[in-house]
């Protein structure tokens, strides 16, 4: 206790012990909090004792003393340690502590190394050993401690022999050797009776066993091992451990003789601006040096060592795949991470990369642990740093700081940003997530970060929150974000996810989402704030122990408030608070609330996704209740992707969980919103973090909305005087309470007619006749159930409406013509007449050949206009020429059953029965286009489907699996294909090279294979090649909705990536379950189409419903909905 008075600092938010302690000042507390003083010395040093009322201390007897007591070491004013449950006490007992004993050095396969003096007439017998070091200042006896390879299997412990004393001492600062070759019986005490060590890795443990108590002296795993290499600290007893190519067992461990390069001789050139290339560029490194930025939170490929603080010090090292797969040799062994401030060795090669020196091919990289000094960041001018800066060069990768700048450019675009000093300015950007908005002239007291060079610009690469620092207020994200490689732990180490502002003391501001008086507080008070961003990392909480120190605190309140930073830790697990010393400024009200994060459950499991949503308000979906019977009104819930427990602490749900009981298991939740609290429970069973739903309606039951299918009309095809009966099918869990047709005319006011039940589901009713020659008239049908099973009535549409999609048609007495059949007025680009038989007229521009062709079918067009195009189905032995004046009958069909991916989302008239030739040699010119109308986002793309069209003076501008890109001088890229080809256009295409130049291409624009692409007819299409142009087209990555959707029985899944990646395509049920993989290879830059053919990854048929198609492409992630309806 004498220690924790004097040196408290050493100790704060550790977990610490206090054996044979007393109550010397204060009553133990049975319904409150209280603070306690307690002794270990008779009253000498006494330290403050705080039992909070929410722990579940209250309530149990005073513990006798003297007792052994564990907890925090906090501070409040003075020192005090929080105990956190009642098992923290215990009787006091003897304190055993370990000997000053360290594993000094292991050689785990011995061929010609390392003689153990044992062999018969004059043989040498190399053998493993394992070396013991005593780091202290007096003698200790290794007899009597234990031994292992295996830390699990307490058979595989074998005790050191007692015998002989003199044999197993080991002097101050001396060394002891036990050979592991189960030679003990034959060789001596100091070999191993049954361990031998393993070359592919396992464990060592030095262990002392005294009564109950079992404590590791100490203990490590290691990986494979190399022959004739030893692994051992360096210097003796030290964190450090390093390989040895000469072992030393029993004395002093040295240094092999590798060669370490210095990153200065990697970085250093005389003369930046006439040659920035590395002087050993291309040559294989070993550089030793420390870990300024981890790969996490960065895309997973990059990261930083600098070998001294400084310029030329610094160097990016890059891996291909992601460092997080990478096998990183450690005293533990093989691991997959590295820390910050980590030392580490690695041998690479140098490589320039678009003027940026940096290692790749890494083959070894071995990481020693923490440093003991860290490398600080050099405050820098951005002048210095500046693109084209004096020292731009010099300070390439090296950990910098930029003090007293200000916004001077909040938005350059790809999150990039910059800061100036009234002289220059500097970018900043966004490789790492920092959570910073730029404002503009805000003031900033440094930007901290490695510095990059990419894209022709230097830029600073913040790391994390804390990089940002503001003048004035300090954002919430600046205080709550923590490194990933300390949330990973977390689980182990209930401080490494503490706040690094810990102690501070700040001004923070923020939006109030949880209102005082709301949730448990014991006799306190507490509410939480939230960064009007929202997002990760943006919520804090504060508590008070006096229940008035706060006012009275809304949702909606903006609030500023100072205090210092606080960790609240009952563990396992804990909060970040801040501890309010000011009184609370608010300083608007009715603040709209940030965005709520929607989130799966299996997000709140484990710090590493979990913790950045601490205190933040989320909403889980489609979750289903598994368990409702734990301890303190807990009840989980599961999406599918892991369980997460539902808490009471809102008094609100308390009341109704005690009124009406907790759900039964099973009930489905369609969404459930709440804060995310990481208090108690257990890190084995992943239950620490809880949702906290604040009121009932944060919680939302329910079975579904209705399902509309089968919408049909009779007429199809209306006049003007006719009456329109309108069916459809429509089906529930439980009962339908209402039916309805909405329907306008010429976009007016929209009027209902109810539907009326017919039997089996099926509804119906009738719009009236529109009375008016050309009028068109719109409708949807909207249906809602009874609730039952749910917390309310829930509403459906058929089309969705709420996108703006419908039915119709035009109402009139004449015929119908191809615009009529083709203009769609609505975002999913549907036919009004789709499923109706009509009769068209107009100009053949895809003929026999193209019918004959790939892609079989005929395409005609009344007029070079938008939306006078279609294409339509031949018959056996059909003959038709271009120019041919053709009336067809037929059914148009947005969904050809034929060939779904080939037809789909193209309007066709397909079970064609009559066609009438009127007239031959008539023409259609071509529309006149840019690439960009044709794009596939293209604003009028719809308009031009089926149409012949012309794009001008093009470049060949990818060269993709199954189509081409090309690009006019809107920069923007379309596609052409061979679908309909002639075998010479055909053959041509295929010679075609990235960067060949087009006078002119034509054809007919269709959609097919997910994509819209003018497919190329004859040669004639392709006009004149006049070369080649070598252009960039800029590439984007993009996840799109699938088509169809819903769908029956496949759909087409269309995505774009921007440079060669690993791509993975997968689809999920709506429980997180993984369905089937579609996609995962690399691809290279471009636009790609997939189906999927509702198969799982076995082959089989999956059920009717909602998916998931999810894609990751490099740091490209996206997901989408979709629906089969079979």
């Amino acid at each position: 206790m004498a220690s924790l008075v004097a040196n408290g600092e050493d100790y704060e938010s550790e977990l610490i012990r206090i054996n044979g302690a007393s109550i010397t000042s204060g009553s133990w507390p049975t319904s409150s909090s209280a603070n306690l003083d307690i002794s270990d010395d008779g009253g000498t040093s006494t330290v403050a004792m705080r039992i909070d009322s929410d722990m579940d201390i209250i309530g149990n007897p005073e513990p006798a003393a003297p007792f052994d007591v564990q907890g925090i070491a906090g501070q409040y004013n003075d020192y005090q340690i929080l105990p956190r449950y009642y098992t923290d006490f215990t009787a006091a007992t003897d304190v055993v502590e370990a000997p000053d004993l360290v594993i000094n050095e292991f050689l785990a396969n011995n061929e010609t190394c390392c003689d153990d003096g044992n062999g018969v007439s004059e043989e040498i017998e190399n053998e493993d050993f394992i070396e013991i070091h005593n780091f202290g200042t007096e003698a200790v006896d290794i007899g009597g401690l234990w031994i292992t390879d295996d830390l699990a299997d307490l058979s595989n412990w074998e005790q050191i022999p007692t015998t002989d004393a003199a044999t197993t001492t080991v002097a101050a600062g001396g060394f002891i050797v036990i050979w592991a070759d189960k030679d003990q019986e034959d060789q001596g005490i100091l070999h191993t009776a049954d361990i031998k060590l393993s070359a592919d890795g396992e464990d060592i443990g030095l262990i002392l066993i005294s009564g109950t108590d079992t404590l590791f002296v100490d203990s490590l795993s290691f990986g494979a091992q190399a022959e004739d290499i030893s692994y051992g600290r360096y210097p003796d007893g030290s964190a450090n451990w390093e390989s040895f190519s000469t072992p030393t067992p029993g004395t002093a461990n040295q240094t092999d003789p590798v060669t370490i390069t210095s990153i200065y001789d990697i970085q250093y050139v005389t003369d930046p601006a006439t040659n920035d290339t590395s002087a050993l560029n291309g040559q294989e490194v070993t550089i030793s040096g420390i870990v300024t930025t981890e790969f996490w939170g960065g895309g997973n490929s990059h990261l930083y060592v600098q070998d001294s603080v400084g310029g030329w010090n610094g160097i990016i090292v890059y891996q291909s795949g992601g460092w997080d797969n990478f096998n990183f040799s450690s005293p533990q062994g093989t691991v997959h991470s590295v820390a910050e401030g980590d030392s580490v060795t690695l041998t690479g090669t140098v490589n320039e990369y678009s003027n940026l020196t940096q290692i790749i091919d890494v083959t070894e990289f071995m990481i020693h642990g923490p440093a003991a000094v860290m490398i600080a960041p050099t405050v820098v001018t951005p002048g210095q740093v500046m693109t084209g800066g004096a020292d731009a060069e010099k300070y390439e990768s090296c950990l910098i700081k930029v003090v007293n700048v200000t916004v001077n450019d909040p938005d350059l675009g790809y999150g990039e940003w910059s800061v100036s000093d009234g002289t220059n300015s500097v970018r900043v950007d966004d490789r790492w997530d920092y959570y910073y908005w730029p404002d503009s002239l805000q003031e900033l007291a440094e930007v901290v970060g490695c510095l990059d060079y990419s894209f022709s610009n230097t830029k600073i690469q913040p790391r994390l929150a804390r990089d940002v620092v503001e003048d004035g207020v300090t954002r919430i994200q600046r205080v709550q974000q923590v490194l990933y490689s300390d949330l990973m732990k977390a689980s182990e180490v209930d401080e490494s996810d503490f706040s690094y502002m810990f102690g501070d003391t700040v001004t923070i501001e923020g939006i109030v989402t949880m209102p005082t008086g709301l949730s448990y507080a014991g006799d306190g008070i507490k509410f939480i704030y939230q960064d009007e961003n929202g997002g990760p990392w943006s919520s804090i909480l504060s508590y008070d122990p006096d229940s008035s120190a706060f006012p009275v605190l809304f949702e909606g309140d903006r609030v500023q408030c100072t205090g210092y930073i606080y960790e609240y830790s009952p563990g396992p697990g804990g909060l970040t608070e801040l501890f309010i010393t000011e009184p609370i400024n608010i300083i608007s009200v009715g603040v709209p609330l940030p965005d709520t994060v929607n989130v799966n459950t299996g997000d709140l499991r484990w710090p590493t996704e979990a913790e950045q949503w601490g205190t933040v308000m989320v909403r889980a979906s489609e979750a289903i209740v598994i368990e409702n019977d734990l301890d303190y009104g807990e009840w989980t819930i599961d999406d599918g992707s892991g369980k997460v427990k539902v808490d009471d602490d809102s008094d609100s749900i308390a009341v109704w969980q005690e009124a009406v009981g907790r759900p039964p298991v099973g009930s489905y939740v369609s969404s459930i919103r709440g804060w995310v609290y990481n208090h108690y429970g257990s890190y084995a069973d992943s239950s620490t973090y809880k949702i906290e739903p604040l009121y009932v309606s944060d919680i939302v039951f329910g079975a579904g909305p209705p399902n509309i299918m089968d919408v049909s009309r009779d007429p199809c095809v209306p006049g003007v005087d006719d009456v329109v009966t309108i069916t459809a099918e429509i089906v529930d869990n439980s009962m339908i309470s209402e039916a309805s047709i909405y329907y306008r005319l010429d976009e007016g006011a929209w009027n209902t007619v109810a539907l009326s039940a017919t039997g089996d589901g099926v509804w119906s009713g009738t719009i009236p006749s529109s009375g008016t020659e050309g009028a068109f008239l719109e409708y949807f049908v909207k249906a809602a159930d009874d609730g039952a099973d749910q917390s309310e009535i829930k509403w459906s549409e058929f089309p969705d409406a709420e996108n703006g999609n419908y039915l119709g048609y035009a109402t009139s007495n004449d015929e119908l013509t191809l615009q009529h059949v083709q203009f769609s007025p609505w975002p999913n680009g549907e036919s009004p007449y789709n499923g109706c038989e009509v009769t068209v007229t107009g100009i053949v521009t895809a003929d026999s050949a193209q019918y004959n062709s790939g892609y079989g079918a005929y395409a005609f067009q009344s007029e070079s206009e938008q939306w006078s195009g279609v294409v339509f189905d031949g018959w056996d032995n059909s003959i038709l020429d271009r120019g041919d004046e053709i009336t067809v009958s037929g059914t148009i069909e947005e969904f050809d059953p034929e060939w779904h991916f080939k037809y789909d989302g193209n309007t066709k008239l397909i079970d064609v029965s009559e066609v009438t030739v009127h007239s031959t040699g008539n023409s259609i010119s071509p529309m006149s286009v840019s690439t960009a109308d044709l794009a596939q986002d293209g604003e009028e793309v719809e308009s031009y489907e089926g149409c012949l069209v012309t794009v001008s003076d093009v470049t060949v501008s990818a060269i993709n699996a199954y189509d081409w890109g090309i690009v006019d001088a809107s920069g923007v890229e379309c596609l052409i294909d061979d679908d309909m080809a002639t075998m010479e256009a055909d053959n041509y295409l295929s010679t075609l090279e990235d960067g060949a130049m087009l006078s002119q291409v034509t054809g007919i624009l269709n959609f097919s294979y997910g994509t819209y692409k003018i497919q190329i007819r004859d040669l004639a299409d392709l006009g004149q090649e006049l070369g080649i142009n070598n252009i960039d087209v800029p590439r984007r990555y993009a996840l799109h909705n699938n088509f169809p959707n819903p769908f029956n029985p496949e759909t087409q899944i269309r995505f774009e990536i921007g440079k060669q990646e690993n791509v993975q395509l997968i689809i999920y049920d709506l429980l997180g379950r993984k369905v089937r993989t579609l996609v995962n290879e690399n691809y290279s830059p471009g636009m790609y189409v997939i189906r999927w053919d509702a198969m799982n990854d076995n082959r089989s048929p999956v059920s009717s419903g909602a998916y998931i198609y999810r894609i990751k492409a490099g740091e490209f992630i996206d997901h989408k909905k979709m629906i089969l309806m079979r």
